[in-house]
């Protein structure tokens, strides 16, 4: 059946296209970057069984299947995600849709760590693991360099170490780590069309590491939306709808201090993975300044502090 390319974007780390056909199958296919030094990774056959069908009140798991030229396709009931969405400043019905999706979202990131032990990943989350080469060494694609330079100058020496160690920390295996996502965004849930269900994105970047990794990452990228927001004197009230909603739907953190660490290097993460695989942008300038605010703060008060 012929089908239609809807959308499709490109950054040094990854290709998307997502394509649409007439009876309204969505796919979202995906292949490496020529900037992408990690590969990505795929579920074992044993991984797959345990992950696929988990459905938590209309939020389920997508799994890669394999496609060619070494990417990979998923199917998933529309072709608009949560972070799509979100950066419309959605409100009424769409906030609503997008709150619950993002409590199921939670809750389903909860039970996809109970769905295999740890030691069926070997590998710790990338998203530490590339900053920490990123922080040690300063090189990198198109503008890694420079914006290594004005967050070192930013942040001092005590910030930087510090940030360092959080990355340590979350890319050190431990006894107790759990099956992580690896990569949970707003960008890996994509919306049904016309209904409050969705479908997580989940296989590429399976990991193992601390319990409220996956909770911190995805709550780093709503805190950055906020921060972006009032840097540019913008109303917005998704953030704290949805970080209100997310938090329902994860119930109570093993380790907020954690979780809240996580959130301030996925927010540093994604300043350097626009700046190395997309290019200079004058919004990374807020990261500059605001980024050494927050590692002060440190741990739970990012997470649960009045924004």
């Amino acid at each position: 059946m012929t089908e239609r390319i809807v959308r499709q974007f490109e950054t040094g780390y990854q290709r998307t296209i997502v394509t649409t056909d007439a009876e309204g199958n969505h796919r979202w296919r995906r292949w490496p970057g020529q900037d992408r030094t990690s590969p990505a990774t795929r579920p074992s056959p044993s991984v797959r069984r345990s992950l696929v069908g988990l459905d938590i009140s209309g939020v389920r798991t997508a799994l890669p299947i394999e496609g060619p030229a070494s990417g990979v396709f998923y199917q998933v009931p529309g072709t608009q995600t949560a972070a799509g969405l979100a950066l419309t400043a959605p409100e009424g019905d769409d906030l609503d849709r997008l709150a619950t999706v993002l409590t199921s979202t939670a809750r389903l990131i909860r039970r996809i760590q109970l769905a295999a032990p740890a030691d069926v990943v070997a590998t710790p989350p990338a998203g530490p693991a590339r900053a920490l080469a990123w922080i040690r060494t300063g090189r990198g694609p198109r503008a890694a360099a420079d914006l290594h330079r004005l967050l070192q100058r930013s942040m001092g020496d005590r910030r930087w170490r510090e940030v360092m160690r959080w990355c340590e920390d979350l890319t050190t295996p431990a006894p107790e780590d759990r099956l992580l996502h690896g990569a949970a965004g707003l960008g890996q849930v994509v919306l049904a069309t016309g209904s409050a269900t969705a479908a997580l994105m989940i296989g590429e970047d399976l990991a193992r590491g601390p319990a409220d990794f996956d909770a911190g990452w995805l709550l780093g990228e709503i805190l950055e939306l906020r921060m972006i927001a009032n840097a540019q004197g913008r109303h917005q009230v998704f953030p704290n709808v949805a970080r209100a909603a997310f938090l329902e739907g994860l119930g109570r953190l093993d380790d907020p201090d954690r979780a809240g660490r996580a959130a301030i290097v996925r927010m540093l993460v994604h300043a350097h993975d626009f700046a190395a695989y997309v290019g200079w942008h004058r919004e990374l300038l807020v990261h500059v300044d605001v980024l050494p605010s927050l590692i002060d703060a440190g741990g739970s008060d990012v997470l649960t502090s009045a924004w």
